[in-house]
C-alpha cells in the first residue's frame, strides 16, 4: 500500500471480517489526514486490520504530481488531472501494495483524498468536470466518502498559510474554486458514491464522532 503517512497494520482481525474503502474528501486544512488517523486506531481497537493511504500517492506518478503541485514542474491542467487518474489506477491496481489487495485480504483502507477531489481540484474553465469524470470512470466505487465540510477562513487558519503561493493550490482563490466545485462533485456522485457531510468546523474530538457514528454501520 502506497502510503502518505506511516501506515500500519494490525493483525487481529478475523478473517471472516469483510474489508471497507472509506475515503475522506476536503479543503486542505479540513482535517481529512488528522481524522483518517483517528479512524484508523478506532478500528484497529475494534479488532479490523487498517491501511492507511492517501492520494497523490508515494509512486511513481505520485511523485510527479507532488512536483507540479510544489510548482517544481509546470503542467497544464488537463496533464494533471490525466496524471491524478493515472496515479489513481496504479494506487487501486498495483499487484504489490494496491487497494485492491488490501481490500480482498480483509484490510480496511483508509483513503485521503480520492476521485471526488480530481473534481474539485482540476475541473475548471479549461478543463470541464465532464472530463475529468470521463478520467475517472470505472475506478471502484468507496463504500463510503466522508466530505469533510470546513469554512474556507478555518481551512486557511488551520493549514497556516495566507495567500501564500509556494504550492498550486495555495491562495485563498484557488481554495474558493476548488471549495465550489467540491459542492458540486458532493451532488453529482452521492447517488453512486455513498456520502456522509460531515461538519468540520468543529473540533477534533466533534469531528471524530460524525465520522465514526457515520462508520459504525459498515461494521455489521
Amino acid at each position: 500500500m502506497q502510503e502518505t503517512d506511516t501506515a500500519q497494520t494490525d493483525t487481529a482481525q478475523t478473517d471472516t471480517a469483510q474489508g471497507r474503502f472509506v475515503v475522506f474528501e476536503g479543503l486542505d486544512g479540513s482535517g481529512t489526514t488528522t481524522q483518517a488517523a483517528v479512524l484508523a486506531d478506532r478500528l484497529r481497537g475494534a479488532g479490523r486490520r487498517v491501511e492507511v493511504t492517501g492520494e497523490p500517492t508515494t509512486g511513481p506518478f505520485g511523485a510527479v504530481l507532488r512536483q507540479a503541485i510544489e510548482r517544481r514542474v509546470v503542467v497544464d491542467r488537463f496533464a494533471l488531472a490525466t496524471g491524478f487518474a493515472a496515479d489513481r489506477s496504479d494506487h487501486l491496481n498495483n499487484p504489490a501494495n494496491g487497494i485492491e489487495q488490501a481490500l480482498a485480504s480483509g484490510s480496511w483502507v483508509l483513503c485521503d483524498r480520492y476521485v471526488m477531489s480530481s473534481l474539485a481540484y482540476q475541473a475548471g474553465d479549461d478543463v470541464p468536470m465532464d472530463a475529468v469524470v470521463a478520467l475517472n470512470a470505472g475506478f471502484r466505487i468507496p463504500d463510503l466518502t466522508l466530505f469533510l465540510n470546513a469554512d474556507i477562513e478555518v481551512c486557511v487558519e488551520r493549514a497556516g498559510w495566507r495567500s501564500s503561493h509556494d504550492e498550486l493550490f495555495h491562495d485563498v482563490a484557488a481554495l474558493r474554486r476548488v471549495d465550489a466545485n467540491y459542492r458540486v462533485a458532493v451532488d453529482r456522485l452521492r447517488d453512486e458514491h455513498p456520502t456522509v457531510v460531515v461538519d468540520a468546523n468543529a473540533d477534533r474530538d466533534a469531528v471524530a464522532a460524525q465520522v465514526w457514528a457515520a462508520v459504525e454501520p459498515l461494521l455489521v
